[in-house]
């Protein structure tokens, strides 16, 4: 994992989390791919649920902290605009990366809240007139942002449950399928004990 990503601050770890979790490694599993090879394990109908579950929680947390970030960059520039004078208006330019370290965040989050196209105009027109799109654009990044938190508040409620649910039935699934494997293991041996008293 990046470092950046590393050193990004948990509340929610103590000692032993620090000393038994994985920091330094993600991985993605590759069960369709033909270069791996042999494929031991395919996941269930039950564990793509749980895949699903996580791969949205992650997209929500993913988004509202980009969003948080751009909110973040823009408020003070528009506190910045409500103190200046007519000519200091009238010179003003949008810093580069809405003073930012990152080019692509805003665009990016303004893609995902207005859309592939519009959202790129949007972008543009922070840079050419940000006097009159500034306040509608962070209106609106607020407003989203409150949308996410309280989707995801709700959401989440809904699949815990699901999320308990696909857990238990995911492992069951795997159970039933050492169980199917162990069945057809001891037929295979008592076929073959019968037809050596045959002998």
């Amino acid at each position: 994992m990046k470092l950046k990503e590393r050193l990004k601050a948990c509340s929610g770890r103590d000692e032993m989390c620090y000393s038994v979790l994985n920091d330094d490694w993600a991985s993605h599993p590759t069960w369709a791919s033909e270069d791996s090879g042999f494929v031991a394990h395919r996941k269930n109908v039950f564990e793509e649920g749980l895949h699903r579950i996580e791969e949205e929680r992650h997209d929500y947390d993913f988004n509202i902290e980009a969003n948080q970030k751009v909110i973040q960059l823009l408020e003070p520039i528009g506190q910045q605009i409500l103190t200046m004078t007519p000519a200091e208006l009238a010179n003003f330019r949008m810093p580069a990366n809405l003073g930012g370290s990152s080019p692509s965040i805003h665009k990016r989050i303004l893609k995902k809240i207005y859309g592939p196209e519009r959202g790129a105009e949007v972008a543009a027109d922070l840079f050419k007139d940000p006097i009159a799109v500034l306040p509608t654009v962070l209106a609106r990044l607020k407003q989203k942002d409150e949308e996410w938190r309280f989707t995801q508040v709700n959401k989440s409620k809904k699949k815990t449950s699901h999320f308990v649910t696909n857990g238990n039935l995911a492992r069951m699934g795997q159970g039933l399928a050492c169980a199917d494997a162990g069945y057809v293991l001891e037929e295979s041996r008592s076929y073959g004990n019968s037809c050596e008293g045959v002998r």
